[in-house]
């Protein structure tokens, strides 16, 4: 229906009551000749501008039509209503790292998660023991889905609209590189897309990192290496700088001891976490040591 439609009929609605209408067939309506088509001497000795003779009768004998309401065609005229689903992406839902602060960790927590699921859903035996890798791996996928949809939704989709992305069978959103036809792992051909600032990215570098004994793959390439890039790692260390020593202060500082003094009488114990000193160093710089006998020095 056009606008000028809808806006009449919403007239006429307003007007007049409902019980006021009536239908009338389209061969004795005369404002549907000129569409039906006509010539211009047909128009002039036709009804169409004093209307048909039945309208000044009785509205007892004017002509009646019976039809049936089409529940299709009256909802194909019903207007439309646009409604989107925008994901707020401003309050990350981070319910699954308040546990574990490792990547390895909160997989495997959400992995036993559907392994509890997946029992009470059976009667009959369950599945018990370690965890399998495809149990690891539907975990996987499905903190990765979340990730995902909760910093590359409806508003943020142009921060990755130039890039050629593909669904995988498990739903997660890959890449097409240009190495796709060398003989690599999927992983390598296709990488994951992932957010740089998530919080749960974060730990699976860390992950990654520490499993690599913290050394470098390759270096960089020269052209890759520039001021923007330089000064973006030297953020990251920074920022990752601060977090460590957070940790450290909240995790293992309250279990040093301090060498008290002598008149105390109290002794470091063997197995005691202590600093050693450094004197050209700060105090939080100083390195971490355990205490321990060697047969062979006593």
């Amino acid at each position: 229906m056009d606008c000028f439609s809808e806006n009449r009929i919403a007239e006429i609605r307003k007007l007049t009551p409902v019980e006021r209408w009536y239908h009338l067939p389209g061969t004795s309506n005369p404002a549907d000749l000129p569409s039906r088509g006509c010539s211009p001497k047909q128009l002039l000795e036709s009804k169409w501008w004093e209307g048909p003779n039945w309208l000044y009768e009785d509205p007892e004998i004017w002509p009646f039509s019976n039809f049936d309401n089409n529940e299709e065609e009256i909802c194909a005229e019903r207007k439309k209503n646009l409604v989107s689903t925008l994901l707020s992406v401003d309050n990350i839902n981070t319910w699954h790292l308040n546990h574990f602060s490792g990547y390895n960790k909160t997989i495997r927590m959400i992995a036993w998660i559907f392994r509890f699921l997946h029992n009470c859903r059976r009667s009959g035996e369950k599945d018990i023991g370690e965890l399998t890798a495809q149990e690891y791996q539907t975990a996987e996928n499905f903190v990765i889905k979340l990730i995902q949809q909760e910093c590359f939704s409806n508003e943020n989709v142009q921060r990755i609209s130039g890039l050629n992305l593909f669904y995988d069978e498990d739903g997660v959103i890959r890449l097409k590189s240009r190495v796709s036809n060398r003989e690599d792992t999927k992983n390598y051909h296709f990488p994951v897309v992932l957010p740089s600032k998530h919080p749960l990215v974060n730990q699976l570098i860390m992950d990654k990192h520490v499993k690599a004994c913290h050394v470098e793959y390759g270096l960089p390439d020269y052209d890759a290496v520039d001021k923007i890039s330089l000064c973006r790692k030297a953020r990251k260390i920074q920022s990752l700088r601060g977090d460590l020593r957070a940790r450290f202060r909240t995790e293992y500082l309250g279990q040093l001891k301090l060498k008290c003094n002598e008149k105390t009488g109290q002794e470091i114990a063997i197995g005691d976490l202590v600093f050693v000193e450094e004197s050209n160093s700060k105090r939080m710089d100083w390195p971490i040591a355990r205490v321990v006998v060697f047969p062979a020095s006593i």
